[in-house]
């Protein structure tokens, strides 16, 4: 019984063993016609490209590198998967595969967690190389490609109606814009003529400003001309009345003096009245006396004769 179980491990290391070393020849070839060059519908997208164990790959490695190299391998290392860059037909350098700083499982392979894309372009040259080189071919339906057709079908039709959408949306957008340069050159003509019709009102308000500003000059100066001719007759009126009253005043005073010296006058005559009447009083009183004077005297004569 423990011969069979020896000889049991035995074949599962070699088959192990077998698995880890890949050949670079053909394996699980089959034979398809394409009906369609390889990078039909899908040159410029990005492919999920499947992960085989031992298969060549032509595109860019999962993996950064430093070095030049003719293709890579996929390699199970004790429950891990490794890289193999092979030049010249003989393995080259190989280094472990490690996604966001987690090292990928072969458990990961079977799960689908490594999502590894390519572009269709190198995509269709990793095809190309691996049919011309190895002589394994594919059919489009082993690599999902049906499926991605029909999707690319579906987004191209996603696309058409994208755009049209986009196209219908920038026309949209184009009557809108159009509409709105309408609305904003209607405006703006609306705004011009009511900017004319107050630049004509203030015109018209600057117009009857500046003529209600001339009446009221020729208004004021009426009235300063009225009052300068109302002060000159004023002053005509007041010279002329200072005239009379100088004039009055001056005849006034020269009938004062007329009157004055006709009173001197008068009262001189009075006065030369008045002495003469004194000087006949006086003398007809010395006549008097003087008779008086006769009188007595004859009397006394008259009584000195009778004696």
């Amino acid at each position: 019984m423990k011969k069979y179980i020896q000889v049991f491990l035995l074949f599962v290391v070699l088959f192990t063993f077998d698995a880890c070393v890949p050949v670079p020849i053909p394996v699980g070839t089959t034979t398809t016609t394409y009906e369609q060059p390889y990078n039909y519908g899908y040159e410029d997208d990005y492919v999920d490209v499947p992960i085989v164990y031992g298969e060549p790959m032509y595109y860019v490695p999962p993996v950064a590198v430093t070095f030049a190299f003719d293709y890579f391998t996929y390699e199970a290392a004790g429950g891990f998967v490794d890289i193999v860059f092979w030049k010249g037909s003989h393995r080259f350098h190989q280094t472990p595969w490690y996604d966001s700083g987690r090292r990928i499982s072969q458990r990961d392979i079977r799960t689908s967690r490594p999502h590894y894309r390519v572009r269709g372009k190198e995509f269709y040259q990793h095809r190309e190389k691996l049919e011309r080189h190895h002589r394994i071919f594919h059919p489009d339906a082993y690599y999902k490609l049906e499926r991605y057709k029909q999707q690319q079908k579906i987004r191209e039709e996603q696309e058409k109606q994208k755009r049209q959408a986009e196209r219908y949306k920038h026309e949209q957008e184009i009557r809108e814009q159009k509409e709105k340069q309408r609305r904003i050159e209607e405006r703006n003509k609306y705004e011009r003529d009511l900017e004319k019709q107050r630049d004509k009102r203030k015109e018209q308000e600057e117009r009857y400003k500046h003529e209600q500003k001339m009446r009221e000059q020729k208004e004021k100066q009426k009235r300063i001309e009225e009052r300068e001719k109302l002060e000159r007759e004023r002053d005509r009126e007041r010279d002329k009345r200072k005239e009379q009253e100088k004039r009055f005043k001056q005849e006034k005073e020269k009938r004062e003096h007329k009157d004055k010296l006709r009173e001197q006058e008068e009262r001189r005559k009075d006065e030369q009245k008045r002495r003469e009447q004194k000087e006949n009083e006086k003398e007809r009183e010395r006549k008097i006396k003087e008779k008086e004077r006769k009188k007595r005297d004859r009397e006394k004569e008259e009584h000195d004769g009778r004696g």
